[in-house]
């Protein structure tokens, strides 16, 4: 019976509880729906919400983009407005520097014109005066060539004449006839007839040559002298300075330069300056180089190396020359390469170094630049040289060879007197 009980008692329990089941399922349905409501409700306030607020954004947007389009219409017309007038204004400062550029152009062509048509004149007148100049020198020339020609044949006749006895075969290679001599020239004919009468009586020159030689007879310095005298001179410029220039390898005490070569004649002539860039670029021509020594001296003086001779190391030691003239238009020079001879070139080339031989050069090329630079602004006329052996070098004057005689006298290195 108990069993029974209790068994209802459960059986009301489930019942119970699956009552109480169903309501809170129902409770819970309905909170659910209420909430789904609520919440469909509030989505569809939100979606309007959000609709609305769109719709506001984009009458916002539409509206800024609106105002911003004519702000920059209006900036972008400003901007025309402007480039308008900076175009405008450039290009009249363009038109304007174009003006006055092309003011300076077409003056500079007037002046490169002036100046062309100044250059022209100038070249013409430079090559008109060159022209005289040349003609000058080449009539100078052969004035000089046709007298050294008639003084050789005079002085040949005079020596022949009266110093000889037999014709000079070596100085006339070959025999000349009586037709060659009808043939020459009335000035050569009468030069030579001249000399003939100064120191001897005997017949013209055809008889003399060609018929019995005259007398022998001595030669004298006064033959000579007279000899010259008869002869017109050929060059009628008053001559400033005569230079003989003697050259050696080496300053010795036998000076071999001096004794055993012969020297060479420079001669200056007026309207010629004597300076010290004169005589520098003379010696150059004359192989005179940055290690060479030049000396002075008077060979009828005795003189005793060194004291005899003076170094001419710049422009003092040039006035101290010409202080120690005496009124005489003639020097000696003496030019010491300090080198060896040709012969030992190669060893002296060997044992000097690239950059000494470099130095020299250089020195030498300016040098000569320096003293054209001066000779073009100084010159105020020709510059007569005239020199029997050029040497190494030559010279931009003219230049002929001179027959010479050999004033050389013995020096007295014994004795210590010293130049005047």
């Amino acid at each position: 019976m108990d069993s029974h009980v209790h068994g209802n008692k459960r059986a009301e329990y489930d019942r119970l509880l699956r009552e109480a089941r169903r309501e809170i399922d129902a409770k819970v349905q309905h909170e659910r729906d209420e909430m789904d409501r609520a919440l469909k409700q509030e989505r569809a306030y939100v979606d309007r919400m959000l609709k609305d607020e769109r719709v506001d954004i984009s009458q916002k947007i539409k509206q800024m983009r609106e105002e911003m389009e004519k702000k920059l219409n209006q900036d972008h017309e400003a901007m025309e407005k402007k480039f308008q007038l900076a175009y405008k204004e450039m290009h009249l400062k363009l038109q304007k520097d174009r003006k006055v550029v092309d003011g300076l152009i077409q003056t500079e062509r007037v002046n490169m014109d002036v100046n062309v048509l100044q250059a022209r004149a100038n070249m013409d007148i430079r090559l008109q005066q060159e022209c005289k100049d040349m003609d000058y020198k080449a009539m100078v020339e052969q004035v000089m060539m046709e007298g050294k020609m008639l003084e050789d044949r005079a002085m040949f006749q005079s020596h022949v004449q009266c110093h000889s006895t037999k014709p000079q075969e070596h100085v006339f290679s070959t025999p000349r006839s009586k037709k060659h001599y009808a043939a020459q020239s009335p000035n050569s004919k009468g030069l030579v007839m001249s000399v003939s009468p100064v120191e001897c009586h005997s017949s013209p020159l055809e008889e003399h040559v060609f018929k019995s030689p005259p007398a022998k007879h001595p030669v004298t310095e006064q033959s000579r002298i007279l000899a010259h005298e008869v002869y017109i001179p050929y060059n009628n410029k008053v001559l400033v300075m005569e230079f003989y220039i003697h050259r050696d390898c080496e300053l010795s005490h036998v000076p071999t330069g001096y004794f055993d070569e012969r020297p060479i004649e420079m001669r200056l002539s007026e309207p010629g300056v004597l300076d010290y860039d004169f005589l520098m670029k003379e010696v150059v021509g004359y192989g005179y180089k940055k290690d060479s020594d030049l000396y002075h001296f008077l060979p009828e003086h005795a003189c005793n190396l060194p004291e005899g001779m003076f170094l001419i190391s710049g422009p003092g030691d040039f006035a101290k020359m010409i202080s120690r003239l005496n009124g005489s238009k003639t020097r000696h020079l003496y030019l010491v390469y300090n080198r060896p001879p040709k012969d030992d070139y190669e060893w002296w080339s060997d044992m000097d170094s690239e950059e000494l031989r470099i130095q020299d050069l250089q020195h030498e090329e300016a040098l000569a630049r320096e003293l054209e630079a001066k000779e073009q602004l100084n010159s105020l006329g020709y510059i007569d040289v005239l020199c029997k052996n050029i040497g190494e070098g030559g010279s931009s004057q003219i230049l002929t060879q001179t027959p010479m005689t050999n004033t050389k006298k013995s020096l007295d290195f014994g004795t210590g007197d010293e130049l005047p």
